[in-house]
């Protein structure tokens, strides 16, 4: 099975602000967010955000994507029949940065999200290449 991703040009907007909600929305055509849910945003300390989804308090964190890469929201039109048959999944929207919530609890170091993040940091460490000096002086100090 291969998985083809097509972005067209419309879905590039650096303006768009995407929210990762920990709920399930049914939900596929536009909302009023900017005016119900990105109004009532409030910075409590550094770097937590507050607010409420139909009444529930939630809890977040802002994160840029890391520098070299591009968030995009993503969708198949079709689900493949098989798990041999191909996926074609069409990039809808890009962003540069996105909200995480938590229901109820301030972000954590924990979360899911904020590890994925900062796995990315550390995965650019531990792939980036050695050179063959550099790693032989560690074998002699040690």
């Amino acid at each position: 099975m291969a998985a083809f991703l097509r972005v067209p040009s419309s879905a590039y907007d650096v303006n768009n602000k995407l929210h990762l909600v920990p709920c399930s929305i049914h939900h596929d055509g536009p909302a009023r967010v900017a005016e119900f849910f990105d109004a009532n945003v409030k910075k409590d300390g550094d770097k937590n955000l507050t607010t409420s989804f139909r009444g529930r308090p939630l809890c977040g964190e802002s994160f840029p994507v890391p520098c070299g890469y591009t968030g995009v929201v993503i969708k198949e039109t079709r689900k493949p029949f098989t798990e041999e048959e191909d996926r074609h999944i069409t990039g809808i929207q890009t962003f540069n940065q996105f909200t995480y919530w938590n229901l109820d609890r301030e972000a954590t170091a924990n979360d899911k999200i904020r590890q994925t993040m900062d796995w990315i940091d550390i995965a650019k460490v531990i792939h980036r290449p050695v050179e063959d000096d550099s790693s032989q002086k560690s074998v002699v100090e040690n």
